[in-house]
């Protein structure tokens, strides 16, 4: 094996260690090693090199209608969104209040099917507003797509 071969291999453990941290906060090192050494062979990527996944649960709320309007609250935190699955009704504008606990790249979340992307800082509520006019599933996620959501319309 080469230098460069042994320096991008390196590179590579680098990357998913540091992405690993991005979508979850274990107690200690050990227990994020162990979970990624018990990986079976349906979850690695191609060459050999483990998938990195969060199991992540299904948390839904549906939208309270208060007037004209129907309103959520959604906290982001480094384990990701509360709820995660937003359900909302069809034709009644939608306000997300959002309350981000903690820095963590999930405090930037996109809606790529309203083109919404917003910042929300640490400790500060952050608001956006839809009119979802059509009914189905649109997703939610940070910029990076390892935090995820979805917001259902009926």
């Amino acid at each position: 094996m080469t230098n460069t071969q042994r320096l991008l291999i390196l590179i590579l453990a680098v990357v998913m260690v540091v992405s690993s941290g991005c979508t979850e906060k274990t107690a200690d090192a050990a227990s994020g090693m162990k979970s990624q050494h018990n990986n079976t062979e349906k979850n690695m990527e191609p060459g050999g090199m483990p998938t990195i996944e969060k199991q992540e649960s299904k948390e839904s709320k549906e939208a309270v209608i208060k007037g004209d309007f129907q309103e959520i609250d959604l906290k982001i935190n480094a384990s990701g969104y509360s709820p995660n699955v937003i359900i909302a009704k069809k034709d009644i504008p939608l306000r997300i209040n959002i309350y981000a606990q903690d820095e963590s790249h999930a405090n930037t979340i996109v809606f790529p099917d309203f083109g919404i992307e917003k910042k929300i800082f640490p400790g500060s509520l952050g608001i956006i507003e839809i009119l979802p006019t059509q009914e189905g599933t649109f997703k939610f996620r940070c910029p990076m797509d390892m935090v995820r959501g979805e917001l259902i319309i009926k």
